[in-house]
């Protein structure tokens, strides 16, 4: 082993080392950093181990950038060993948030191992703070303690913590010290498990050492007497104190480390839900259903679980609303009766006003999954189980059995807000993990490699348990290459179809009636993504389920479904979308007789074009009488939002709109706009034009005539028209109307000698008026 190491350890160029270690600067970087860079150039450079910390201690000298830091390690106390002393002190930035006068060096005792600048830390209290939470994961029984030694001479005895990335160390074990350490301001605030908040004193940069690997770790100080100072996840793994296995996160290791988040029934925290009716609700009460007698004793049984798990109560006094339930037994593959209870609040859900809460569906996900190779599936257990409903709510879901009346107590199945207020609080759990995402009760846990899948499941786990969410662990697929998620199979490389739908399809036999058929086109329709061709196959289907159309299977209907089946058993991959838009996409449709598609193809990194999208519909009897180029056309306009994808388009000048509906009579003749014969006239000469249209001062016709023979803009008419009418000359000139004469009728010399009639409607009758 030791020749293997020998063999595969990089080779260093002694001469490049030395010259690099004689122009490092620290920069601004951290302190930490440049001291390490330092170490690995003083062993690069092999220099003589007599002079390998003088030699450290000169780069950290000229190359340090802070002054304090430089006059300390000027200081003709550190020699030798205590060279390592340089390790304690922070980066510049840390040194900016106070100054020489805001901590004393004067007032710090070197007699007290524990120097500290107490006037720093007090006045920090206004700069911004971060909060670390410590034993995130609960602890073990069986503790792990590590003795690792403090800047390679002292050893103390640390708490493994695989729970948490920070460092702590109690001023206990630092008191026994025998040498100083600088204590510097911290900005954290420290909770332990269970959010009690710690005192933190401090921080301390420290040299740690375990076997033959050393670390430069930075722990936060906390007054806990008769705690055990701690040593986090990865401080502990760069020491070898602990491994990362790649079969450490297993199935297995999941259930037992969260098993409190599995199989049991969950609840948000918070508020309880509040159903809002809309105004003047009509309650509806239904007697119980009639229930088959071999059943009842399943029945109760369910009944009975319900309350015992406190989904249900019993009622015993009057309620306005009073629902029916549906009792569904199926078998389970191993034999068992499995019985659920669904509300069925019919009248009810017509009186909710209902929460929308947008859903995402798989199509706005899969984008997210690609590069990635690992992916694990959860489910939520009971998931509509996790919304307590208050009071008034819970009675409006009280429901009838022969047993008796019963409400539920969390938010019940059936009711049409229930999908709404879960996927709701669902979101708000997860949205904040990075490589977690869900639809509906399914959760996806995906991560380009095992550790980036890993961290994104234990964030997912830690969320699962503080907002007391239920997983089950029957449907469990843990860190798989492909997974069952969504009705789709989820792979590296893109999706597939599912098994079992594809081994339905294959096993179908002659249908024999309509509602199979429907049912037939339905998954048909599902697993429209991975064809184009399904709309004009099954358009000999679709012929059967047209209203006046005697369901008739016939040769050519067998001959169509086998086609259906072969075509969607077939290897079909669709690859998941890249959001990059440097990458290159291509859309593109056909069109038949019966139906139109679509696919959309991108260029991957080795320039081979993959399939990313697919989609056909039939068309309507309308459509299948269009024109080629048309029916061309709509296929285009059908792929576009489909594809994922857009047009790149420049938008037109509004100066061109007016010409929108002439777009087709308008050429260009040496330099000239042309509609037909006539010149098409810019906008600033409108005017003069049509003071010479109308030189003459002729009429409105005459002028329309005369300019239909030689120009045109959209409009023309009208503005001869206004141009016309308010001429000052020609409404000075134009011929005046003539007065007629009043007319004076001569007296009627006795009644009804002259009558007055009219015809009119009222009420729907018909009337004949006189007057005299």
């Amino acid at each position: 082993m030791a020749a293997l190491e020998a063999y595969t350890k990089p080779q260093s160029n002694q001469i490049l080392a030395r010259y690099q270690l004689r122009c490092l600067k620290q920069g601004d970087r951290p302190l930490e950093e440049f001291v390490t860079e330092a170490r690995l150039l003083v062993e690069d450079g092999r220099y003589d181990p007599a002079v390998k910390e003088n030699t450290l201690r000169d780069t950290l000298v000229f190359g340090v950038a802070s002054d304090k830091v430089h006059q300390i390690v000027s200081s003709p106390e550190y020699q030798g060993q205590d060279i390592h002393l340089g390790d304690e002190y922070p980066s510049d930035d840390n040194y900016d948030d106070y100054t020489q006068e805001e901590g004393p060096e004067e007032e710090a005792n070197n007699t007290d191992p524990i120097n500290v600048f107490l006037g720093t830390l007090n006045s920090t209290k206004g700069r911004q703070t971060q909060e670390i939470s410590l034993n995130v994961v609960d602890s073990h029984p069986d503790k792990i303690y590590a003795n690792v030694k403090i800047n390679e001479h002292y050893s103390v005895s640390f708490k493994v913590d695989t729970g948490t990335d920070t460092c702590v160390i109690t001023t206990t074990d630092l008191q026994l010290f025998p040498f100083p350490i600088t204590i510097l301001p911290c900005k954290n605030v420290l909770r332990g498990y269970g959010g009690s908040e710690l005192e933190n004193i401090g921080a301390a940069s420290l040299r740690v050492s375990f076997k033959d690997k050393s670390v430069n770790v930075k722990f936060n100080i906390v007054e806990a007497p008769g705690s055990p100072s701690m040593l986090g996840c990865r401080q502990s793994q760069d020491l070898g104190i602990t491994t990362t296995n790649l079969d450490e996160l297993s199935k297995s290791t999941i259930l037992k480390e969260y098993h409190d988040c599995f199989d049991k029934l969950g609840c948000f925290p918070g508020e309880k839900y509040r159903i809002q009716l809309i105004d003047e609700p009509v309650p509806v009460i239904h007697p119980p259903r009639t229930v088959p007698v071999h059943i009842l004793p399943l029945y109760k049984e369910e009944l009975d679980k319900m309350i015992a798990d406190d989904v249900i109560t019993a009622v015993h006094q009057p309620t306005d609303w009073v629902n029916s339930i549906v009792c569904h037994i199926k078998e389970t593959p191993e034999g068992n009766k499995k019985t659920s209870l669904c509300l069925d609040p019919k009248d009810l859900n017509k009186n909710i006003r209902r929460e929308h809460y947008y859903t995402r569906t798989i199509d706005e996900l899969l984008p997210q999954l690609c590069g990635k190779k690992f992916f694990s599936v959860v489910d939520t257990k009971k998931g509509y189980w996790h919304v307590a409903l208050d009071h008034e709510s819970s009675l409006l879901c009280t429901f009838n059995t022969p047993f008796g009346r019963y409400r539920f107590k969390r938010l019940p199945f059936g009711v049409k807000l229930s999908q709404d207020i879960f996927q709701r609080k669902l979101d708000e759990v997860y949205k904040d993990i990075p490589n977690v995402m869900g639809i509906a009760d399914d959760i996806v846990v995906c991560g380009s490699t095992e550790s980036e899948h890993d961290q994104a499941f234990c964030k997912m786990l830690e969320a699962t348990r503080k907002h007391n969410v239920s997983l089950n662990s029957e449907k469990l697929q843990f860190k798989q290459t492909q997974v069952d998620s969504f009705g789709h199979v989820l792979t590296e490389n893109g999706i597939q179809p599912a098994r079992e739908k594809l081994e339905a399809i294959r096993n179908m036999k002659t249908l024999s009636n309509l509602r199979e058929l429907k049912t037939i086109l339905g998954m048909v329709t599902y697993l429209n993504r991975f064809s184009t061709k399904l709309a004009d196959l099954t358009s000999p289907l679709r012929e059967l389920t047209k209203k006046h159309v005697h369901f008739s299977w016939g040769p050519h209907h067998q001959q169509a479904l086998d086609k259906i089946k072969q075509e969607l058993c077939s290897s079909k991959l669709i690859s998941y979308y890249d959001p990059d838009p440097t990458t290159l996409k291509i859309l593109q449709c056909d069109a038949s007789q019966t139906g139109i598609g679509a696919w959309l193809r991108q260029l991957d990194s080795h320039e081979n074009e993959r399939i990313v999208a697919m989609a056909s519909r039939s068309l309507t009897e309308t459509e299948s009488r269009y024109s080629n180029i048309e029916r061309e056309c709509l296929a285009v306009a059908y792929g576009i939002p489909h594809s994922t994808a857009g047009l790149r388009t420049e938008s037109c000048p509004q100066e061109l709109w007016e010409f929108w509906n002439f777009r087709c009579d308008l050429t260009l003749e040496d330099g000239l706009v042309l509609k037909g014969s006539r010149i098409v006239i810019p906008a600033s000469m409108r005017n003069q034009v049509l003071q010479a249209i109308h030189l003459g001062h002729q009429g409105e016709n005459k002028c329309i005539l005369r300019a239909r023979e030689s120009v045109f803009w959209p409009g023309i008419s009208a503005d001869i028209r206004h141009m016309v009418k308010n001429c000052d000359l020609c409404n000075k000139y134009q011929p005046a109307q003539p007065k007629l004469p009043i007319m004076q009728p001569d007296l009627p010399t006795r009644p009804w000698e002259k009558l007055g009639t009219d015809i009119f409607e009222f009420n729907g009758n018909k009337y004949l008026m006189i007057v005299d």
